[in-house]
């Protein structure tokens, strides 16, 4: 099996893309519940099943309510695609927000995100949310960030 990251390493990875306040705790529980997974092209990731038991524990043992952040990110595609909300979750975690003002400050992203061309020679989606009064007030109004 040629995992070059371990079910831990990745749990950090899934928590901080969702913005949860205990990653540590977090990545505990889906280590002990990740599994190895191979997809249609034969690429293997860590991968855990939504069962109640995975569930109640994050939820006892972490205070992480996994199936509510699930509900609150979006998975519409194009613009305010999970892609988006994504790039918001990670421009929050760079400023130190984490939790549910993590989870703000991405939907607010993502309603203001703008597909821009992409580099040459990159690929995947790149977005921009421009810096203009009504993002500004609409991050300070629903989540009390100063942009």
């Amino acid at each position: 099996m040629a995992q070059t990251k371990t079910a831990r390493q990745v749990g950090l990875e899934v928590a901080a893309q969702r913005g949860v306040t205990n990653p540590d705790c977090y990545a505990r529980v889906f280590e002990k519940y990740a599994r190895v997974v191979e997809s249609a092209n034969g690429a293997r990731s860590w991968n855990t099943q939504s069962t109640p038991s995975y569930n109640a524990e994050l939820k006892s043992r972490c205070g992480i309510d996994r199936l509510a952040i699930l509900r609150a990110t979006p998975t519409t595609s194009g613009i305010g695609s999970r892609g988006a909300f994504s790039a918001g979750l990670k421009l929050a975690g760079d400023r130190g927000y984490q939790g549910e003002k993590a989870q703000c400050y991405a939907r607010v992203y993502q309603a203001h995100a703008a597909r821009t061309a992409t580099p040459v020679g990159k690929t995947g989606n790149w977005y921009s949310a421009p810096a203009g009064p009504s993002y500004v007030g609409e991050l300070w109004s629903k989540c009390q960030i100063s942009a």
